[in-house]
């Protein structure tokens, strides 16, 4: 916990400043029970070689909290600057290898850390995975808080992307 509140992109920073691994686990903290599936994202960077592994979670008809506009922004943009077409822009399960933040530095802050994390990771040459989970975690709703969220989110994917765009690959 973090007082006060640093954002998530800067509260993954400090937690990745804390660690001592060769492969860090990132995962958000709504998974539930399903944490228990983030084995699954270790498996690529420690037999297949992968630099980063993805979460994608099931699609589960009925269940999805938002409208998908900020999924679309972050997909698009990654797509542009990569060429690559990711399923699950957003995810914050992950696995990562050290030496990948070593070379693109620190995560961007706020709600563009993945978004911000896939781009420099794939320009730098990195190989990035995604990887089919059985996760699932808290959905976003269509409350005005809800609403909110996704706004700072849009804002905040939006900066990364342009702030990325001023700069070549």
């Amino acid at each position: 916990r973090n007082s006060p509140n640093l954002g998530k992109g800067q509260s993954l920073n400090k937690g990745i400043a804390a660690s001592g691994g060769d492969i860090l686990l990132l995962l958000d903290a709504d998974l539930g029970a399903t944490a228990s599936e983030a084995s699954v994202l270790l498996l690529p960077l420690i037999i297949g070689g992968a630099d980063m592994s993805i979460a994608t979670f099931p699609v589960i008809p009925g269940k999805g909290g938002g409208m998908g506009f900020v999924v679309r922004l972050a997909r698009d943009g990654i797509r542009e600057m990569t060429g690559r077409e990711m399923q699950a822009p957003l995810s914050g399960q992950r696995a990562i290898r050290q030496s990948v933040l070593e070379k693109i530095g620190p995560i961007a802050a706020g709600f563009s850390a993945e978004t911000a994390l896939t781009i420099d990771a794939l320009r730098a040459g990195f190989n990035v995975v995604e990887v089919p989970t059985n996760m699932t975690h808290r959905v976003t709703g269509r409350s005005l808080k809800s609403y909110l969220h996704r706004f700072k989110q849009y804002v905040a994917v939006r900066k990364a992307l342009t702030d990325r765009r001023k700069t070549p690959s």
